[in-house]
């Protein structure tokens, strides 16, 4: 084999080398497209991050449209801004799809209760929340509201 073949020889396989290389690091950067739940699941994050920061007017931006008509901001904030509770983290703990759009969504939220005249101290709870998508948006349904269930067929 000659000089000049063995350097294109070596040539091409570096070629081929780097093309390898190039494909898996690219097959680490393309994502796959996110779930319904995937989306869900960084809102409820975000949701819970404000409340924990006490950024209660973002949080109410991601209340139902339908809670946002009944309470004002001024409402919410007034409510939320409890000097008694103070959220201090939360673990997202399930996610359970209803029906298309709506999910119950388990968590477990950390609060620091300073009632006066008595120590303060911190304690947990676990929540069951309603989620609901509206148009590409998902909200949080406060309270004990219900979402209208699948209509059932009668015998």
């Amino acid at each position: 084999m000659t000089s000049k073949n063995r350097r294109f020889k070596n040539i091409i396989h570096l070629f081929l080398l780097f093309s390898l290389v190039s494909l898996v690091s690219c097959a680490g950067i393309i994502e796959k497209p996110k779930t319904e739940e995937d989306t869900l699941r960084e809102r409820v994050m975000l949701y819970w991050n404000y409340k924990v920061k006490g950024d209660f007017g973002k949080a109410y931006f991601m209340e139902y449209p339908l809670y946002r008509k009944q309470y004002t901001l001024d409402e919410y904030k007034r409510v939320n801004s409890n000097p008694i509770v103070k959220y201090k983290g939360y673990e997202l703990l399930s996610v359970n799809k209803v029906r298309d759009g709506i999910y119950n969504v388990g968590m477990k939220v950390y609060v620091r209760l300073k009632v006066p005249g008595a120590k303060a101290f911190e304690n947990s709870t676990i929540l069951m929340e309603r989620w609901v998508r509206d148009g590409k948006r998902w909200y949080h349904v406060p309270g004990r509201r219900k979402v209208p269930s699948p209509e059932r067929k009668k015998n």
